[in-house]
């Protein structure tokens, strides 16, 4: 079976309760052609090593290059657009942004350990600022969504009287059970940073999601905090 972004502490207990082997891949359709396979021949949790002929980077915001287990957004070399690698068609503006001097800017955060192997962090687009640190939505949800209550989740950012921005999670319960706040506040600070702490906390029915099952972070960040939304900091702070 192929997987994109299977977490470590997950494949391993799928491979099993499904009796399959998980292979995974990486590629985008604005990739230029861009992809990364794992087949069986790399670590469990990496997307693999990217080929020997490609030429590429993990770029941190300053524009430095990321070290092992730094973050940093996959940059790949493509050369001259106009040997057939225009990521966007008959859009030459949207086709300057996403390649700056040859390199194509993926959009992907990733890290590298010692051996090159690639590991996905989350889109720089689906991350949050806060407290001077980036935040990425996809390694908080790994947390949340392995609470037993919590059938999955979506974590954002929303405006801070403090500038910046504050967490916010929408989390959909299993089997609509109840949620103990306290004991959910514990098992986060226990498993994440202090600065990657949800501020806020909504239990919705369901989350929004186009065909192709990904959620809608605008409708829930267009809704943002409301009167029935938890404030997780004056849990932690009672």
């Amino acid at each position: 079976m192929v997987s994109a972004a299977c977490p470590k502490d997950a494949w391993e207990p799928f491979e099993q309760r499904f009796g399959v082997t998980l292979w995974e891949g990486y590629g985008a359709v604005d990739g230029a052609g861009v992809t990364i396979f794992n087949a069986g021949n790399a670590p469990i949790g990496s997307l693999g090593r990217p080929a020997k002929m490609m030429k590429w980077r993990l770029v941190k915001e300053d524009g430095s290059d990321a070290a092992p287990g730094e973050p940093g957004e996959l940059c790949v070399h493509v050369g001259d657009m106009r040997e057939g690698k225009v990521p966007y068609w008959r859009n030459e503006q949207a086709s300057n942004e996403k390649v700056v001097d040859g390199w194509l800017h993926t959009g992907d955060m990733m890290q590298k350990d010692a051996e090159d192997f690639l590991y996905f962090v989350g889109r720089n687009t689906d991350s949050m600022r806060r407290r001077g640190e980036n935040v990425s939505a996809y390694e908080v949800e790994k947390v949340v969504d392995t609470y037993p209550d919590v059938l999955e989740s979506a974590a954002f950012g929303v405006p801070s009287p403090m500038g910046e921005q504050d967490i916010m999670i929408s989390v959909v319960l299993v089997d609509d059970r109840e949620l103990d706040t306290r004991a959910f506040c514990d098992f986060l600070k226990e498993r994440l940073p202090r600065y990657a702490q949800p501020t806020y906390l909504d239990v919705v029915k369901e989350l929004p999601k186009t065909g192709t099952h990904r959620v809608v972070k605008a409708e829930l960040k267009k809704r943002g905090v409301t009167q029935g939304t938890i404030n997780l900091d004056t849990l932690r702070a009672g």
